[in-house]
């Protein structure tokens, strides 16, 4: 949900949602029990972080922490929160259901490879990968977009599960969330259609990954 949180925050986190309060060394107390049971997080300096911080010796803590710590932080219910427990647990967002709906129907025609899709490229979302990098993801699937329509059709359903992913860098909040909510959060939304740097020429290949010139598919 956060990626990291400041001990101090945890703790008030934890007594909003309780009826009977802790102190930092109660809290140091439970979090060290279960650690032991690999759930994922681990302790850094005044920081919980997830434990892929470890892979790069933290450096990317300070970095993130100095992005979140003036923005709001999203909050969800005790039931809700309980549920990211698991660590391979996300929120299944309509703009996911829409995705793997359309990827089952029009892409791929199994309902298997449709979530397995589906579930990375939520991955990728929550990775703020950029658009086109999602969008290559297909071709390991061995799924080739056959024309411009479903070039824009994918794209804009990408785009909307992009804005409705829950970040780090945002506390917890989705861009869409916070886009309204102040200045400061310097946020944009992606745009619904595929954003075209340069003209496509004739004899280029086609942006829609079938692998023939232009001319030969979409331009024609």
């Amino acid at each position: 949900m956060y990626g990291i949180i400041s001990h101090n925050d945890f703790l008030d986190l934890f007594n909003s949602q309780n009826a009977f309060e802790t102190t930092l060394s109660g809290m140091f107390f439970i979090l060290n029990k279960l650690i032991d049971l690999d759930p994922g997080y681990c302790l850094y300096e005044e920081f919980i972080v997830n434990d892929e911080f470890e892979e790069d010796d933290f450096k990317d803590v300070y970095p993130l922490y100095d992005i979140i710590k003036s923005k709001p932080r999203y909050t969800l219910s005790k039931e809700e929160f309980l549920k990211y427990a698991d660590y391979d647990y996300f929120e299944k967002t309509s703009q996911l259901v829409n995705l793997e709906n359309y990827i089952n129907k029009y892409l791929t025609n199994d309902t298997e490879k449709a979530l397995d899709i589906t579930e990375y490229i939520q991955y990728l979302c929550a990775q703020k990968a950029e658009l086109q990098e999602i969008t290559d993801t297909l071709q390991s699937y061995d799924i080739v977009l056959k024309d411009m329509k479903q070039v824009q059709e994918f794209t804009r359903h990408i785009s909307e599960v992009m804005n409705n992913t829950r970040l780090w860098s945002n506390n917890g909040h989705t861009p869409k969330e916070l886009s309204g909510k102040s200045d400061r959060s310097n946020l944009k939304l992606v745009p619904a259609e595929p954003v075209k740097s340069e003209k496509i020429g004739r004899n280029d290949l086609c942006p829609c990954g079938s692998g023939k010139k232009y001319k030969k598919c979409c331009g024609q």
